[in-house]
């Protein structure tokens, strides 16, 4: 539907396929015949993912990065983070699921109205990079917000991401 889509378990899927649960390479004993020793027989792996939950930029955590902001600056949501920084550095990947649409630079954040039952919102650009500084490596972004700005601001959300 849109420019492309994320998935997010692809990693962990093909790393899955690598490695059996006897730890030898899927490929090493492809085409042999049953009982045949494998050519080469890799150590076990592992890869370390944490997920959280939401990151919704509400009015109170949207004046919070106004007051870190540094002069001349926005916002400044990286201290918001800080807790979670040990965990998210120390993952092989770090999982976010982005609430909100993000706007473009410069775009007004916050609510944009009401409507099928819930406050539309927006948050700001800078949430991207200081989830990205913070340690993430990847956001999701399906939500039930996904939409609340329509299009265009589909278009921000993934642009702030990449």
């Amino acid at each position: 539907m849109r420019r492309r889509l994320i998935a997010l378990f692809t990693v962990a899927a093909l790393m899955a396929g690598q490695a059996g649960a006897d730890g030898r390479s899927a490929a090493a004993g492809a085409g042999a015949g049953a009982g045949a020793v494998p050519a080469q027989v890799s150590e076990p792996r592992s890869l370390t993912v944490v997920a959280t939950g939401d990151i919704m930029v509400e009015t109170p955590i949207k004046m919070a990065g106004v007051e870190f902001a540094a002069p001349g600056t926005r916002y400044d949501f990286l201290p918001l983070f800080a807790p979670l920084s040990p965990y998210l550095d120390a993952a092989d990947s770090a999982i976010c699921h982005m609430e909100f649409p993000i706007g473009a630079p410069g775009q007004e954040a916050g609510k944009y109205g009401y409507g099928e039952g819930a406050y539309k919102w927006l948050a700001p650009y800078e949430i991207a990079d200081a989830a990205r500084r913070a340690g993430y490596t990847r956001c999701s972004t399906a939500s039930n917000h996904s939409n609340d700005i329509g299009e265009a601001a589909i278009d921000s959300t993934l642009n702030a991401l990449d």
